[in-house]
């Protein structure tokens, strides 16, 4: 099975609206691949669907994140430094080499930079699902 780091950005987009990001979200809800997170990544997810979640009371961010919580691979990284310009995105890519990822999905322009480190490819959400098929 595929692993695969999801940047925050695409769990957002994907809880909060329907599209691509959502539809990522749903091929792995279908076990399609294998989430990878780490504390640090938890963590940014906590609160930036947090922050959001005022907007859209109907969805319900502590399941969101208690399913993301139990159903992922957990990883417990080195830390990276300097691989992204954007320092706090070195966080995706250190859990993607801790777990040995194929990809990490992206909507942030500074990883999609990146394009691939140590052979894990970094693509935008409609990238990773035209890849898939």
């Amino acid at each position: 099975m595929i692993r695969v780091v999801i940047d925050t950005n695409v769990l957002a987009s994907g809880t909060f609206w329907n599209g691509t990001p959502a539809r990522v979200l749903s091929s792995w809800r279908k076990k399609d691949f294998q989430l990878l997170v780490s504390p640090e990544i938890i963590e940014e997810y906590q609160r930036t669907l947090g922050k959001l979640a005022a907007d859209f009371p109907t969805v319900f961010i502590g399941q969101v994140l208690e399913t993301i919580e139990l159903h992922s691979k957990w990883v417990n990284p080195k830390p990276i430094r300097g691989v992204c310009r954007d320092p706090d995105d070195d966080k995706f890519i250190a859990a993607a080499v801790a777990g040995r990822a194929d990809f990490i999905i992206s909507g942030d322009q500074a990883l999609l930079d990146v394009g691939n480190y140590q052979g894990i490819q970094i693509l935008n959400p409609a990238r990773f699902l035209n890849n898939r098929k």
